[in-house]
């Protein structure tokens, strides 16, 4: 039962992990897109 409990665990945790690194990606790609496009970022209005 302990074993399962651990298991489960660590698989949770590893996708958690997944997680946190593929929203850390989208974070930079939106990064870089907003320094790519700064104009853009208020709804494409360059007044």
């Amino acid at each position: 039962m302990k074993a399962d409990i651990n298991e489960m665990l660590e698989s949770e945790m590893n996708r958690l992990r997944e997680a946190v690194v593929l929203s850390q990606a989208v974070s930079d790609n939106v990064e870089r897109e907003a320094r790519r496009y700064p104009r853009q970022l208020d709804g494409g209005q360059d007044e």
